[in-house]
């Protein structure tokens, strides 16, 4: 039994990759079919791309904040099925507390359930035990997940990003990673800091003479040109879950060349320290 008249419609999904499957227009429609059968008014129709298993969800909290300012109450929050809503109880408490107070009904389309005040002691245990299997479900997606990216690192192959002088390529079922057009100048930087008379100021400079771009487009910058330098995967080693492994990738620098540019790495970089720590002892 409901008492609403007003409608929030919810719609969520993990990621942008999860919305070619259980799309948010497809659960759009089912709540809005929902809405149309019960004679509600839709005040809200809010779509979200985020993990009901993170922490924070700013998404999550707008039709939180919104329920609560809602004047004409009940509001009925209208989602296609139990986990779209959320998958820890951290987050269902909050709500749990606006629907005791008579500020919503919760309404799960698939499940055919309705959440209110005056909900059964079997209403409830029923819609506990949906989010309880909505947080298991996760919890061993996310070990599945962890344990494969770790077989993944293990078979040298990198699960992430690959950095300036690479791009990410699929042709089978593992991530691979190729050189691509900035690779001979990451070669060519390596190769330039090792001479005497260059520091990172002048090879900056270079740098962006030539130009290098970053993986996101812009323009190198001393804070970039310094990781890059520091990165070991253009010798053959990346560094992943807090872990070095050895990768299978092609490299652009070898393990003596990198070694020298750390020593003078750390030699530069030390100077520059202990006379910003000069400075302020002198001041």
């Amino acid at each position: 039994m409901t008492s609403a008249k007003d409608a929030i419609i919810m719609c969520r999904v993990s990621s942008a990759k999860q919305n070619t499957g259980n799309s948010l227009s497809e659960q759009e429609a089912i709540c809005k079919a929902y809405c149309q059968s019960k004679n509600f008014e839709i005040i809200q129709n809010k779509k979200a791309i985020e993990s009901a298993f993170n922490k924070r969800r700013p998404k999550f909290n707008e039709v939180l904040d919104l329920i609560q300012q809602v004047k004409t109450a009940p509001v009925a929050l209208v989602l296609s099925e139990a986990n779209r809503l959320a998958r820890n109880f951290n987050h269902i408490s909050v709500l749990d507390d606006l629907v005791k107070t008579g500020k919503v009904e919760i309404h799960f389309v698939k499940e055919g359930m309705v959440i209110t005040p005056f909900s059964t002691a079997n209403d409830v245990y029923d819609y506990r035990m949906l989010i309880a299997e909505a947080e298991r479900f996760s919890a061993e997606l996310s070990n599945m997940t962890k344990k494969a990216m770790q077989t993944m690192r293990e078979n040298g192959f990198y699960p992430g990003k690959a950095p300036i002088g690479y791009k990410n390529c699929r042709p089978s079922w593992c991530p691979w990673i190729l050189p691509d057009e900035q690779a001979g100048k990451v070669q060519f930087l390596f190769d330039n800091y090792l001479r005497s008379e260059i520091s990172i100021k002048n090879l900056l400079e270079v740098a962006q003479s030539l130009p290098l771009y970053t993986t996101t487009g812009s323009l190198i910058s001393r804070r970039t040109l310094i990781h890059m330098l520091r990165n070991s995967f253009y010798c053959g080693q990346m560094k992943s879950g807090g872990k070095l492994y050895r990768h299978g990738y092609e490299r652009l620098v070898n393990e003596d060349v990198f070694a020298e540019v750390q020593k003078k790495l750390d030699r530069e970089l030390g100077r520059v320290a202990n006379k910003e720590t000069e400075v302020k002892v002198a001041a």
